[in-house]
């Protein structure tokens, strides 16, 4: 089962990051002092005042501990796949003879890299397929493939701006169709994912006081990055999905339609949605 990119952003946080917590370390600090000139029978109970001077030095080392922790927090965040950049990340990467493709997107990388031994010598199974035609071309952002029936296979190919160039299908052709990738008796067929332009209209409903402009714009960048979070394979659209991302603050309900419909698109593993025309209005407000 291939890992995605939202199954890593979803990864709970790691036990190895450290706490970050200058009121805790600050705290800490005091109890420390505290306790070692009550041991040295030097009465001390000004801690809590903002002029004390050991209390001024001991709040300049709690920063120090808590820029120390996110030091140490970031470091080892570069050590995960999740969340390692650049070429920290290029290090990840050779740790499963995964190299850079030139122009690459960390995002893209790091997902080819979670899925690196889906990734066997040769194709066969739909998930090598998959990470053999992703590291055929940077921009090839998803990957479809269907068996229609033996031996035929169809690899559909998704790219960053939606419909894949000539020159991406190329690759992923010659990188899937090679003697030591492509099983002996697999008739590899490559084809363009189905790129679905959806066309949302909906009017705004704003409670008493709200700025329409305002509003408007935020709910309509709602909606535009409700479809880009829903840019892949077989991803449906949904009209509560568009609902919700229209109702920003200020907003009392939001009544869209797609494609002129109240039903939602519903989508194979072969399509990809994306925002084509987005026309929304504001209604009149009434102070009642």
């Amino acid at each position: 089962m291939s890992t995605t990119l939202t199954d890593l952003q979803n990864l709970p946080a790691p036990n190895l990051l450290q706490p970050v917590d200058h009121a805790a370390a600050l705290t800490e600090r005091l109890d420390r002092l505290v306790a070692r000139l009550t041991a040295a029978g030097i009465p001390f109970d000004v801690e809590t005042l903002k002029t004390d001077p050991l209390g001024i030095v001991e709040e300049a080392g709690a920063y120090r501990d808590t820029l120390q922790a996110q030091a140490i927090n970031d470091a080892a965040r570069q050590l995960l796949v999740a969340f390692a950049t650049k070429s920290n990340l290029d290090h990840r990467g050779a740790g499963v003879s995964t190299p850079r493709l030139a122009g690459e997107t960390d995002d893209h990388y790091r997902e080819r890299i979670a899925n690196a031994l889906e990734r066997p010598s040769t194709a066969g199974s739909a998930a090598g397929y998959r990470e053999h035609a992703k590291a055929a071309d940077p921009d090839v952002f998803d990957v479809a493939i269907v068996r229609p029936g033996p031996p035929r296979v169809r690899v559909y190919v998704l790219g960053y701006a939606g419909a894949p160039s000539s020159a991406t299908l190329a690759a992923v052709t010659a990188a899937v169709s090679a003697e030591d990738v492509r099983p002996m008796n697999d008739v590899v067929e490559v084809l363009a994912a189905d790129v679905v332009v959806i066309t949302v209209t909906g009017t705004y409903d704003l409670y008493p006081g709200a700025d329409a402009g305002s509003v408007k714009a935020a709910g309509d960048a709602g909606i535009a990055a409700y479809f880009t979070r829903h840019f892949a394979l077989g991803h449906d659209i949904t009209v509560p999905g568009v609902t919700a991302a229209g109702t920003v603050a200020g907003v009392k309900s939001f009544r869209p339609l797609l494609d002129g419909s109240t039903q939602d698109i519903v989508l194979d593993g072969t399509q990809a949605p994306i925002l084509g025309t987005l026309v929304t209005t504001v209604s009149p407000i009434r102070d009642v």
